[in-house]
């Protein structure tokens, strides 16, 4: 963050105050325009974001949204895909014991 200060101090965007080993910053009215300016900028580019999705999402058919499972058909609740999937796998891993420390004499 203190480079990032330092610039703004450069520009004189900024000034500060010492109390004793803190610094205090604040914005020059150069500062506040700027701010403003920037703040103005991201909102004239967010709402052209906007308006492009509007557009385009106009322009394509809306699509199914993928479902996590199947639905239970008495329940009407989505049943996770993991319980879905049966183990077809005809090999079964084996587990395997855990190893036993070997003792120091």
């Amino acid at each position: 963050i203190y480079p990032a200060l330092k610039k703004l101090r450069r520009g004189k965007l900024i000034t500060y105050r010492r109390f004793g080993r803190k610094k205090i910053y604040h914005l020059t009215p150069e500062g506040e325009t700027a701010l403003r300016d920037l703040y103005m900028a991201f909102r004239k580019y967010f709402a052209g974001v906007r308006a492009q999705k509007s557009i385009s999402s106009a322009k394509s058919p809306a699509k199914e949204p993928k479902s996590p499972g199947k639905r239970n058909a008495e329940t009407g609740r989505v049943r996770k895909a993991s319980r879905l999937q049966k183990n077809t796998s005809a090999k079964k891993t084996e587990r395997r014991s855990p190893k036993k420390k070997k003792l120091k004499n």
